[in-house]
């Protein structure tokens, strides 16, 4: 979490359990059984050792989804108010995204003036749109709330979002998009 802040990415203590995985071990069987003996204590030779061997994997196996296994974080106070580097991180995220809708803007402004001509309104308007938002500034906002549901499907920002989930945690949160959920209702995350 203080790795992720320091790149201003809020990793709240809801969104832990979701991180959290626990890997399953290829190595023989003698290893493991070496491996809880030596953690336990226990004499896991024989026959007996083997069955005490088995119902401690199992209660390790089981571990993470029984009550008494509850993991606390407390948090520090003052934690998680690296404001500055967390704006970074959420026009970062921005970013990525203008960066898909850009060119796939200029591609559906193609098609149009290939369809409808260059004197129809919709291409006009999405000209518009285009030329506000490479040229940065107030109006770079709103054509960038206007473009993103125009050109981006709910499919391909799923996609964005699965394939750079590191880059976008939060991003529900962030001033520097448009409603995402909005956009995109049942969004899967």
């Amino acid at each position: 979490m203080k790795e992720r802040a320091g790149q201003g990415l809020e990793i709240s203590y809801s969104m832990l359990p979701s991180m959290l995985n626990v890997v399953s071990s290829d190595a023989p069987e003698t290893e493991k059984i070496d491996f809880i003996e030596r953690i336990t204590g226990a004499d896991l030779t024989g026959k007996e050792g083997k069955e005490l061997y088995r119902k401690l994997a199992t209660e390790i196996i089981s571990a993470p989804t029984e009550i008494q296994s509850t993991l606390l974080i407390s948090p520090k106070p003052g934690m998680n108010l690296n404001v500055k580097n967390k704006d970074l991180y959420q026009k970062a995220q921005r970013e990525k995204i203008e960066a898909q809708v850009i060119p796939l803007a200029k591609m559906k402004l193609k098609r149009d003036k290939d369809q409808y001509g260059i004197k129809d309104t919709r291409v006009q308007n999405l000209q518009a749109l285009l030329n506000d938002l490479e040229r940065g500034g107030d109006e770079a906002n709103r054509a960038f709330n206007l473009l993103m549901p125009m050109v981006l499907t709910k499919q391909s920002f799923e996609l964005l979002i699965k394939n750079f989930s590191q880059d976008f945690i939060g991003y529900e949160e962030n001033p520097y998009l448009p409603n995402i959920g909005a956009l995109f209702p049942d969004l899967e995350e």
